[in-house]
């Protein structure tokens, strides 16, 4: 069965999604823009093989489309390829309906196009493999994505430990959401690297970096 907190997490996640839609309607007239922010890592494929091409981009899906592609895509709803992977893994789990719950069509359209901008949190890169796993009883978001996330270890630290400086992911999450979901309006919301102290030698060696990726040619 699945736990408390994947019931919970998934839950949370439709109704959050329900609730600042219907909380964005009621104050339309109070503001000229209403948006949404996600944190968006971006996936890389480690390798050029198919597998791990693929294993990357169900992984954005999972990741970022969860929240993303009901608001922003032309369609609307949660990204076909985590519907259709938690509805065959939950099958196989022998759960007696999808683990990802489902909206209506009315709510599909209620969310699709909800905001007016899409506020971009982003810090860092990770590498996706493909992962061949058997099915096991207690759900697994790993498993339903079907990959792993590693980083390189020659990618330059900083004082957190999952955050791994490399800019040129920040020029690609901003490619793959202009061409995702038709260039909406972009503010990036949070950008940064965390430090023991303010090393001034690091930020002029990462920053020009950083702001080079934001402003190349092909920008939003």
């Amino acid at each position: 069965m699945a736990t408390n907190g994947e019931r919970r997490s998934v839950m949370a996640g439709r109704q959050g999604m329900i609730s600042q839609v219907r909380n964005a309607i009621k104050i339309l007239n109070l503001w000229s823009y209403i948006g949404i922010t996600l944190d968006f890592r971006w996936i890389e494929p480690a390798t050029t093989a198919e597998q791990d091409q693929r294993a990357a981009e169900t992984i954005r899906q999972f990741t970022f489309g969860w929240f993303a592609h009901p608001i922003f895509s032309k369609s609307g709803d949660y990204p076909r390829i985590m519907r259709s992977r938690i509805d065959a893994i939950s099958k196989l789990q022998h759960f007696p309906r999808s683990r990802l719950p489902s909206f209506t069509k009315d709510e599909v359209e209620m969310i699709k196009g909800s905001a007016d901008f899409l506020g971009l949190n982003h810090y860092t890169t990770s590498l996706a493999s493909f992962k061949e796993s058997k099915v096991t009883p207690q759900p697994s978001f790993s498993e339903d994505m079907g990959g792993v996330l590693k980083q390189k270890s020659d990618w330059p630290k900083s004082n957190s430990t999952w955050l791994r400086v490399v800019p040129w992911g920040f020029r690609k999450a901003l490619n793959w959401v202009k061409d995702a979901y038709n260039n909406p309006l972009v503010i990036v919301t949070e950008n940064g690297i965390s430090l023991e102290a303010l090393k001034t030698l690091e930020l002029h060696r990462w920053l020009p970096q950083s702001l080079a990726s934001s402003n190349s040619e092909g920008q939003m």
